[in-house]
C-alpha cells in the first residue's frame, strides 16, 4: 500500500492522499508519511470478545464502521479500497457518505481463498462499487462470475512491480548473481515466493527427492521464506529437505530490493505451485530473469499464454521431477521472445502508475 500511495503521490503532486486503516494502530509500525491522514480502527468492545471465533470478523467489521463514521468528516473525489474485507463491506454506506465513487481494488486472496460466507457479505459491496480493478485476469473473471458484474464496471489498473522495472536492465549477470550468493551448483531452482503453507513446498520437495543422482548433484534449491513469520513451518521444511537429501539455501529475514533481485537473477527454474493465485507479480519477476516456469495446472493465467510467454505445466506433483529433467535439458526453448519481453516489462511500476494517474484525471 505504501508503494503504491508513493508512485501515486509523485505522478499526481496536487492529490490529497488519506489512509483509512482496516487494523489498529500498532506502536511499533511507523505511520506511512507519503498521507496527509492517517485514521486507524479503534476498539469497541471488551478484549475478550475479539478471542471468540465465530463473531471476531463480523467484531471488526463493526468496530471499522463506528471508527469511520465518527471520525471522517471528509469528501473525497473517490474512495479507493484495498484488500476488500468484511470490514469494508460493512462501510458501504458510509462510503456512499463521503464519496461520489468508490473503487475496488481487490486482491487475490480476498477472493480466492475466501470461504462461501465472505464472498456472500462482499456481494452488495462489488455489486454496487462504481468500478472494479483488474482486466483479462483470472480474478477478474472469478468476480465476474460471482457477482454477475458486467464488463464496463471493470477497469484496467493493477499494482506494477519495482523488481520489473529494475529487470529492464539488469546491473548482474546470472552467474555474477549465483557467486554473490555463493551457489557453485550448475542449476538453481526456485519453490515459491514466500513462507504461506499455500505454496506447497513440501509436495514439491518430496518429488524433486526422486530425481536422478546425477541431477540431485548439480542442483540447489532456493526457498524465500521471509514472511508470514513461521518458525514451526520453517523447521518442517528443514527436515523434509534434509530427509530429500537436496542442497538448499533458505532466506528466512527482510530482503532489500537488490537481494530480491538477486535470488531471481541466480535462478535458473521457477516452480510455482500454490494453491490459488490471480495474477502473482513473483511469476513475471522470474520469467524476466530467464527462468523457465513450471507452472501447476490448478493456477491459470490468461494474460501469459494471450502474450505467448513460454513455460511448462504439470498436473500432478509426481510429473515435477520429470519437468525439472526436461527444463534443465532444453533451456534454450523457453527463452522469452521479444514481444513477450515488452509485456512483462508493462508489469513493472513505471507503466502501471501512468494508468492509475491517466484514470483518476479522467475522473475529475
Amino acid at each position: 500500500m505504501g508503494t503504491f500511495a508513493s508512485y501515486l503521490a509523485e505522478a499526481l503532486p496536487s492529490v490529497k492522499l488519506d489512509l483509512i486503516s482496516v487494523v489498529e494502530q500498532k506502536k511499533d509500525r511507523p505511520i506511512p508519511t507519503v498521507f496527509d491522514k492517517v485514521y486507524f480502527k479503534k476498539c469497541h468492545f471488551p478484549r475478550f470478545v475479539y478471542m471468540i471465533p465465530r463473531i471476531q470478523n463480523v467484531v471488526s467489521a463493526i468496530d471499522f464502521k463506528i471508527s469511520f463514521t465518527r471520525e471522517i468528516n471528509e469528501h473525497y473525489s473517490f474512495v479507493n479500497v484495498h484488500y476488500v474485507s468484511i470490514e469494508n463491506a460493512f462501510c458501504y454506506r458510509a462510503f456512499r457518505r463521503v464519496s461520489n465513487k468508490i473503487l475496488l481494488t481487490p486482491y487475490g486472496s480476498d477472493i480466492m481463498r475466501a470461504p462461501g460466507y465472505v464472498l456472500k457479505m462482499l456481494r452488495r459491496l462489488f455489486q454496487r462499487a462504481d468500478f472494479v480493478c483488474g482486466t483479462g485476469s483470472k480474478l477478474m473473471l472469478t468476480v465476474r462470475d460471482i457477482y454477475k458484474i458486467p464488463d464496463n464496471k471493470f477497469v484496467n489498473l493493477s499494482f506494477g512491480s519495482k523488481l520489473i522495472d529494475k529487470l529492464e536492465v539488469p546491473l548482474m549477470t546470472k552467474d555474477g548473481a549465483k557467486k554473490s550468493l555463493g551457489i557453485n551448483e550448475a542449476t538453481a531452482i526456485t519453490i515459491g515466493y514466500n513462507a504461506s503453507r499455500n505454496q506447497n513446498h513440501i509436495q514439491v520437495i518430496e518429488q524433486l527427492g526422486h530425481l536422478p543422482e546425477n541431477i540431485k548433484n548439480n542442483i540447489v534449491l532456493l526457498l524465500p521464506l521471509t514472511y508470514p513469520s513461521n518458525k514451526s513451518y520453517v523447521s518442517i521444511l528443514k527436515t523434509e529437505l534434509n530427509k530429500a537429501d537436496l542442497k538448499y539455501v533458505l532466506f528466512e529475514r527482510f530482503l532489500s530490493i537488490q537481494e530480491l533481485l538477486k535470488i531471481r537473477l541466480a535462478s535458473d527454474i521457477f516452480i510455482n505451485a500454490q494453491t490459488t493465485d490471480a495474477s502473482s507479480a513473483s511469476v513475471k519477476e522470474y520469467l524476466l530473469a530467464n527462468n523457465i516456469l513450471l507452472n501447476a495446472s490448478w493456477l491459470d493465467y490468461p494474460l501469459l499464454k494471450r502474450n505467448n510467454v513460454p513455460y511448462m505445466v504439470f498436473n500432478a506433483y509426481e510429473e515435477v521431477c520429470l519437468l525439472v529433467c526436461s527444463a534443465i535439458e532444453s533451456k534454450d526453448d523457453y527463452i522469452l521472445q521479444d514481444s513477450a519481453r515488452a509485456f512483462l516489462l508493462q508489469e513493472g511500476w513505471k507503466s502501471k502508475i501512468k494508468k492509475w494517474s491517466d484514470f483518476f484525471k479522467e475522473q475529475q
